[in-house]
């Protein structure tokens, strides 16, 4: 369990880490409760919002990220203490969600569909918005080959959620590995 790792670790999951890690919660209905069941869970793992000091930079340890059919008319302005959500992009929200939006995701597979050839200029206009926003990308339902993810990775796509996720780390190790021996 997190918290057990939280305490062994001195508030950190992995020992030494820098960043939040983001525990993705896909949320697959519109179910009015989840919400509100998630708001009481968090509540008591209060572990989890206690900042980490690292230099000049503070994170907390874990970023929940609402993902899928999130029940946006639910949510409001304190909801950051417990959660960020991941919108659609190009979607409007209301301003008062705004705040609660980490990142923004795209369909790989509808996006290539829509722009052919062109899929990475496409991309690389959208994360040119994203960085404009200061705002994180993720694609998904992104294709099992290692040229694609290569070149996700050189426009600076946030997130990449592959199916062969092993391959993909394995992949991802190796390909960082060679840009810092250069």
């Amino acid at each position: 369990p997190l918290d057990s790792i939280l305490l062994r670790n001195n508030g950190r999951i992995y020992n030494g880490q820098r960043n939040s890690v983001n525990l993705i919660i896909d949320i697959k209905s519109k179910n009015k409760k989840a919400i509100s069941i998630l708001r009481s869970l968090c509540r008591k793992y209060n572990l989890f919002y206690k900042k980490i000091h690292f230099g000049d930079k503070s994170f907390y340890p874990i970023r929940i990220l609402l993902t899928g059919k999130v029940p946006i008319d639910k949510l409001d302005i304190t909801d950051n203490k417990y959660f960020n959500v991941e919108g659609l992009y190009k979607k409007d929200y209301p301003n008062r969600i705004s705040p609660l939006i980490y990142s923004y995701s795209e369909n790989f597979k509808k996006l290539k569909r829509q722009n052919g050839e062109n899929v990475f200029d496409k991309i690389k206009e959208i994360q040119k918005d994203m960085i404009q926003s200061e705002k994180s990308l993720r694609l998904w339902k992104v294709e099992n080959k290692e040229q694609i993810w290569s070149e996700l990775i050189e426009i600076g796509v946030n997130f990449i959620s592959v199916d062969d996720l092993e391959r993909f780390y394995t992949f991802h190790n190796h390909y960082r590995a060679s840009k810092v021996n250069k």
